[in-house]
């Protein structure tokens, strides 16, 4: 990208231009050219820095409420806009939101009708002199349907382990996507349009579905468009569970809470908006205000710690019964080694039948005697985890920079096919690598489930009276007086 122009024009139009570092700016832009984006997407970034956007206000609105947000903080959108973070690629579910966006609107014209309010959509991406200049935005459609106005946002299938989800409800993510639609219809009618009606609308398809018609826009073939808008049609038409679009309408009325004060979502958003931009106009980053607690009482600090001396001592009895179990498991094991045991024996509860055990290790031991590259037989993870991954390595890999990432996985275990395959291949046998097992498991056998579960309330009332004998002198006297409904008393702990 040769003439920068556009982009340092855009840069020294946002009001918050004077305060910004220059490194920060050039290791944000930098970031966007390695991410493959554009003169105009970099443009389409750059000027959404300037104002509140509605994917954003949802998270300001729960944080002022002193609410957990989903997906980002108060404190990451306004180094955000300071150009302090870099740029982060599209997520899938948000790659999938923006591919399917269209095909999801066709879809709703085509088989509830209505149409487009193209005049509304182009007054909401000029300025207007009514409108808060610290929010900013537009709606996925404004949609015409008997006379009402309806503005629509579409949202589409997202998987919880594309993205970490910070810990919250259902209830934030659905605040935060009417928080969204809210600010569209706010922005709408400072321009001078009514709005009847805020609808979110989710695509309730299979994520692995939306991936598969996303790869298919992304083709480019004309003749898969075609076929992705036809099946999308077809199947919103037949509005079935699991493959139509759910018009979530979202209360007019929404309320919220800010520094304590109750008020309509649309007061909320610009209270919070002017706040946010003040802040960053000034270069102040700051981190969201946290809801403060009571410290325990007295009582209850006793009362925890009595109970966190029980779980102690409960987790002790729970070794022992522990060791008692193996150490039943490893007579039967001695007692059948080395017997024909036949089909298996069946007994009160347990099924009791043998198995060959591959030594992996022995195996491996012999093979490196011989001139053999063992790698392969530990396959890398087909979809590594975090913890596949050496810490060490990859802090290394960053800093070389440009280096593979997959050379920071953790080899594998030794996969015992591919073992045995590997000892064949030098001609030796696998069987002298194996020794007999025995397999104990719990019977599903009706008979057998009714044999336990009587042993079981027989030995559970004598056995819950001797741990408590038995661990009773190791608790602290403390008051029964509990303040709070969530410390469960001592007796219910077990």
């Amino acid at each position: 990208m040769g003439d920068l122009s556009k982009i340092t024009s855009a840069i020294k139009a946002l009001p918050q231009a004077s305060v910004l570092v220059e490194s920060d700016v050039k290791t944000y832009l930098k970031s966007c050219l390695e991410a493959g984006l554009s003169e105009r997407e970099i443009l389409w970034h750059i000027k959404r820095k300037g104002a509140v956007g509605g994917s954003e206000m949802g998270t300001l609105l729960l944080e002022a409420d002193g609410r957990v947000a989903p997906f980002d903080t108060t404190e990451g959108i306004i180094a955000d806009k300071l150009f302090k973070r870099p740029f982060k690629p599209l997520l899938q579910h948000m790659r999938r939101g923006v591919v399917l966006e269209e095909a999801v609107r066709m879809a709703i014209l085509k088989v509830y009708g209505g149409e487009r309010d193209v005049k509304a959509e182009l007054a909401m991406r000029m300025p207007h002199p009514d409108s808060p200049a610290d929010l900013a935005g537009n709606a996925d459609l404004i949609w015409l349907l008997k006379d009402n106005r309806f503005v629509v946002d579409i949202k589409i299938p997202l998987c919880a382990s594309e993205e970490t989800i910070r810990d919250c409800s259902t209830n934030e993510k659905h605040f935060l996507y009417a928080s969204q639609v809210h600010e569209y219809g706010l922005l709408l009618e400072k321009r001078g349009y009514n709005v009847d009606g805020h609808v979110i609308a989710e695509l309730d398809i299979d994520k692995n579905l939306a991936e598969s018609w996303t790869r298919m826009l992304e083709s480019g073939d004309q003749s898969q468009a075609t076929l992705v808008n036809t099946m999308l049609e077809r199947m919103v038409r037949d509005n079935l569970p699991g493959c139509r679009i759910n018009m979530v309408k979202v209360d007019p009325d929404m309320t919220t809470t800010v520094a304590g004060r109750s008020m309509h979502v649309h007061e909320a958003m610009q209270l919070v908006a002017t706040q946010t931009m003040d802040a960053v106009i000034s270069g102040i980053q700051f981190t969201a205000p946290k809801p403060s607690h009571p410290p325990l009482s007295e009582s209850n600090t006793a009362h925890l710690a009595a109970l966190e001396n029980r779980l102690a001592s409960v987790r002790a009895v729970t070794e022992v019964a522990d060791k008692m179990h193996k150490s039943v498991v490893d007579e039967i094991n001695q007692l059948a080694r080395g017997h024909d045991l036949g089909s298996g024996i069946k007994g009160s509860v347990h099924d009791i039948k043998a198995k060959e055990v591959f030594d992996t290790d022995a195996a491996v031991a012999q093979l490196q005697k011989y001139s053999l590259d063992l790698t392969g037989l530990k396959p890398a993870p087909k979809n590594p985890q975090a913890k596949d991954y050496d810490a060490a390595a990859l802090i290394k890999l960053c800093q070389n920079n440009g280096l593979d990432v997959s050379a920071c996985l953790k080899p594998g275990k030794y996969q015992e096919e591919l073992v045995k395959d590997a000892l064949r291949s030098v001609g030796e046998s696998p069987q002298q690598f194996t020794e007999e097992g025995i397999h104990i498991a719990k019977s599903r056998r009706g008979p057998a489930n009714k044999q336990y579960q009587q042993i079981r309330e027989e030995l559970e009332q004598p056995l819950r009276t001797r741990i408590e004998s038995a661990i009773a002198p190791q608790q602290k006297t403390v008051s029964p007086e509990v303040e709070t409904p969530s410390v469960l008393s001592p007796m219910q702990a077990v």
